[in-house]
């Protein structure tokens, strides 16, 4: 039932998507469109150049991505030692007299 749900949402968004496609008139110019950034009126100007405005959002995208992997990679390292200082305790084996001797790991 959840992978026709699934199936069901993903539909719907192409279907959105080529109907929106649909909607827009051929040769409709980019001021037209909502959203839609201009870079130059020219032609002949390549795509590869960015305004000041969309490199300064780059680079704040990029730091912003850097800076939450960076936090992912501490939590996965904290939980791992928490969940590896569990398995080791578990494995600690009683002495005669009470008190917990740790095993050594191979």
């Amino acid at each position: 039932m959840k992978r026709l749900g699934i199936f069901v949402v993903i539909a719907i968004l192409l279907i959105g998507g080529g109907a929106l496609s649909t909607l827009i008139p051929p040769g409709t110019a980019p001021e037209v469109l909502p959203g839609a950034i201009i870079t130059t009126t020219d032609p002949e100007a390549s795509v590869f150049h960015a305004t000041s405005g969309q490199t300064q959002w780059l680079v704040i995208l990029i730091g912003f991505i850097v800076f939450n992997m960076v936090g992912i990679a501490v939590t996965l390292a904290i939980v791992m030692w928490f969940l590896n200082r569990g398995i080791t305790f578990a494995k600690a084996k009683p002495d005669g007299d009470g008190s917990v001797k740790v095993a050594k790991q191979e």
